[in-house]
This record gives structure tokens, sequence and C-alpha cells, in this order.
């Protein structure tokens, strides 16, 4: 995810130099950001934190239809008992979700309210244990799977074009995994703020 950070600044610097200031894209292209906490319906995953961060295109900037790509990042702990698929009972998944879809926002004067349906795949990583003749040897495993999410936010603008956030947001992942039962469901409640780069 830093990787795709930088290379996302560089690629703006580099646009700013080339179209200006007033050009119309990057004035409607926001950036949401947002830290959290994450719970799950399931009694092998646990509740965890979450970093929220994307890309965020509106046709109108103060109301109106939008497009979000979001990349998030998110940690849930998980604990197996009585299983033998998996040698490790107690740990962490880290999450890194990959997201797109649209939404609509209402707007009352600095207050605006907004609704966002996404699809797209999350990637999780977990470690295995393996024995070696002079010790044991700790390995990552890499996974992808759909998602979906649904996101309710709400959106204070202290100026044109910079507004606190708050977002909740109902994730749904449909496969199976050894970590959970036939689905996971997620819940995220975040705070941050949305602005413009120029």
């Amino acid at each position: 995810m830093k990787f795709l950070t930088t290379i996302f600044f560089l690629l703006s610097f580099t646009a700013k130099a080339q179209v200006g200031s007033d050009s119309t894209f990057l004035s409607r292209l926001y950036l949401p950001f947002g830290v959290g906490s994450s719970t799950t319906d399931d009694s092998k995953t646990f509740s965890g934190k979450v970093l929220l961060s994307g890309f965020e295109y509106r046709i109108r900037k103060t109301n109106g239809i939008f497009f979000r790509f979001n990349f998030d990042y998110r940690v849930q702990h998980y604990k197996i008992t009585g299983n033998s698929h998996y040698n490790v009972s107690e740990g962490k998944l880290d999450f890194t979700d990959y997201l797109i879809g649209f939404g609509n926002r209402f707007c009352k004067k600095n207050l605006r309210i907004f609704g966002l349906i996404q699809g797209g795949i999350t990637s999780y990583n977990y470690l295995v244990v393996s024995g070696q003749d002079n010790g044991y040897k700790l390995s990552e495993v890499k996974n992808e799977t759909p998602a979906f999410r649904g996101t309710m936010g709400l959106e204070y603008y202290l100026h044109s074009n910079v507004a606190f956030t708050f977002e909740s947001s109902y994730t749904i992942i449909p496969t199976y995994a050894i970590f959970w039962d036939k689905r996971l469901s997620i819940v995220e409640f975040s705070l941050g703020f949305t602005t413009t780069l120029f």
C-alpha cells in the first residue's frame, strides 16, 4: 500500500505540473482517508483496526453521483480451536481491500450525507510454521477472495474542499476460509477527512 500511495503522489504532482491547478478533473478528485475499528459476526475472527484510503471522483463537487476506488488495510485477530488443517491456532490476518463502486451524495450547507456500493477483491496474509532441522521456519501465505461493501457516511465541510468524515460500512466476504465459516461479515466505523490535492 505504501508503494501505491507513493506512485499516486508522484503522478499527481506530475499532472499538476502538466495541466495546472485550475484543472476541472483535479478539482473534482478527492482523497478520502480514515482510521477506525472493525468487528465481525464470526466466532473465530475478532475485532481489529482499519486504515481507509482511496480516490474519489465527483461529477459535481457538492452533491450527486460519484465514483470511488478504495485500497484499505485492515488487521483482524483470530483464534482457532480443534483445528487439524492449520498449525497456528491464534494470530492475525492482514487484509488489503481493493474495491471500486459508485454512490450518491446529498448536501445541506456544510453537512453532507452519502451512500456507496462497492465490489472487488480482498487479499489477506497469514503465517504458517514449518519444522526445520535446525529449528522452525515462519512462512507467509497470501490468498485473494471477492468482497462486497456498502457504506454510509457523514461529512462536515470546513472549506469547500476540506471536510471531516464519519463512515460506517458493512463488508461481506462470500467465500469460505479456515479462519471463518461460510462467509465473513465485517462492520467498520472510521473517522477521517477528505480533501483535494489542488
